[in-house]
């Protein structure tokens, strides 16, 4: 029987929890691999396998998703200085200041009221940017990577694109559960135990850390696993995955377990809420703005 061996390889281009399930993924189907452990924060990635490990081969099934085993030194090397991811957070703030300025002088924005609750409007309009940048690459990365290889030339429009909406109603109605469930938890913390000025008060420190986790400033998985909700998708992902197109609804509804700092922002606001219904509202609104961009992908790779 051959002995089990162990490696820590250096993976150069992770960028968040997405990154460590692709890579767990795709060095699985090495065959002599047993069991891989990502970690996107430190770029390594733990492997334990039987016989050799081939590097050449690893390196082919990662290349093409934008990321190459390297060595230490040039891990350290590329990680961004604590100044520069400052230095960024600041000029972004600024930008979006003067864009919000100028879109409340045209009235192309309705005003906001901090002291008040986020209107569907402005959650919808945060699913949209949220779908072009973090949820385009988690739950983007898992549509192409499964639903989207369906799609072919030869077969019609409606053949390629009922996929794609199952996947994104999977997801509305799953978010919409997921509100009600944490409406629901909030409402039982804030009457039963006469917590809701604590509860108000989790609530915006959580989002506070969550932004600075989105900014690369704070590690919120420092202080919060994000392990256990990773665990229950790879496992459910890995039995969805074999028929994605009988599957397509459930894919897309486990969507929700990936780690997305948009979604969780809006689930601790759902949480602070403290009402089942407006919780599950406010979360399918959210997954609704993110549709048009995931759709847009189903169209798209039913030409390319």
């Amino acid at each position: 029987m051959n002995k089990l061996k162990k490696a820590t390889l250096y993976v150069k281009g992770m960028h968040c929890p997405s990154c460590d399930i692709l890579i767990q993924d795709k060095f699985k189907e090495v065959n002599n691999i047993k069991k891989v452990t990502a970690n996107y924060r430190t770029q390594e990635a733990e492997v334990c396998y039987v016989g050799n490990l081939d590097k050449t081969k690893l390196n082919q099934k990662i290349n093409e998703f934008g990321y190459t085993l390297t060595d230490k030194n040039r891990i350290v090397e590329s990680a961004e200085p604590l100044s520069k991811r400052l230095s960024d957070a600041g000029i972004i703030a600024i930008l979006l200041f003067i864009a919000y300025f100028f879109a409340q002088e045209f009235k192309v924005l309705p005003d906001f009221n901090i002291t008040s609750s986020l209107t569907l409007t402005s959650v919808f309009i945060l699913g949209l940017v949220a779908s072009t940048s973090t949820c385009m690459a988690t739950s983007g990365a898992l549509f192409l990577s499964t639903i989207g290889k369906l799609n072919n030339r030869e077969a019609s429009m409606k053949q390629n694109i009922i996929p794609a909406i199952s996947f994104n109603v999977g997801r509305v109605l799953s978010y919409g559960v997921f509100g009600f469930a944490f409406g629901f938890l909030g409402k039982t913390v804030a009457s039963n135990f006469q917590l809701g000025s604590f509860l108000s008060l989790f609530v915006a420190v959580m989002m506070v850390l969550i932004g600075l986790d989105m900014l690369k400033l704070f590690s919120f998985s420092s202080l919060f696993s994000l392990s256990f909700t990773k665990g229950i998708f790879e496992k459910l992902e890995h039995r969805f995955i074999k028929s994605p197109k009988e599957t397509s609804f459930f894919l897309g509804a486990i969507t929700y377990l990936l780690p997305c700092g948009f979604t969780q922002a809006v689930t601790i606001y759902a949480l602070g809420l403290a009402n089942p219904v407006q919780s599950a509202i406010v979360l399918m609104v959210f997954a609704l703005g993110t549709v048009p961009a995931l759709i847009a992908l189903g169209f798209a790779s039913s030409f390319t």
